[in-house]
């Protein structure tokens, strides 16, 4: 190698070290969003019981949605166990209707029904 091979890399490295020190920059990319399991349960259950007076009835179908309700808190434990998660309930959606006795027809009992649906979002631990 000549003398002259060897001016330019040290004329290189001297240029370098007159600019101060090099800094590097590492970005973390972003964390993706946690998988979320949206779910909706569907069911529907008869209250057997006196509905022939507005009292009655009405009293018949709170006694109904309470039990909706305590499904719906139950279900949300269910499913944190079953698919190891944390359940956060959504959105519930209730009707009830009175079970009307229709003659003719087979063994009525009166009473209440109650159906509808709960949401409930997963996400996993």
């Amino acid at each position: 190698m000549t003398i002259r091979t060897l001016a330019l890399p040290i004329a290189f490295a001297a240029t370098l070290s007159s600019l101060g020190t090099a800094t590097a920059q590492s970005t973390i990319a972003p964390r993706p969003p946690e998988q979320r399991i949206n779910i909706t349960v569907q069911t529907s259950m008869t209250f057997p019981g006196p509905t022939s007076s507005q009292e009655e009835e009405t009293a018949l179908q709170a006694k109904a949605r309470a039990a909706f309700y305590a499904i719906a808190a139950g279900e949300c434990t269910t499913i944190s166990a079953a698919l190891n998660g944390d359940c956060r309930p959504g959105t519930i959606s209730i009707t009830t209707r009175t079970v009307e006795i229709r003659p003719g027809l087979a063994a009525q009992t009166p009473g209440v029904t109650v159906s509808g649906s709960m949401s409930f979002t997963v996400t996993p631990r």
